[in-house]
């Protein structure tokens, strides 16, 4: 299931992201709780990158 929740924080961070870049009312509070958000969840994903690769193991050379 790493893959999946890998693939599943990738979604949140590319919509944050749509987000951030498509506001219609500028609001630097609000961009500033989305890019943390986004930084949380790029450090999540940097785990999951860890467990995936151990689940692929020698899978991908």
């Amino acid at each position: 299931m790493p893959l999946l929740r890998l693939a599943d924080r990738a979604y949140e961070v590319d919509t944050l992201l749509l987000l951030v870049g498509t506001s219609l009312i500028p609001d630097s509070g609000r961009d500033s709780r989305w890019w943390g958000e986004i930084e949380r969840l790029v450090g999540e994903v940097d785990g999951m990158v860890v467990e995936a690769a151990a689940v692929l193991g020698g899978v991908c050379v």
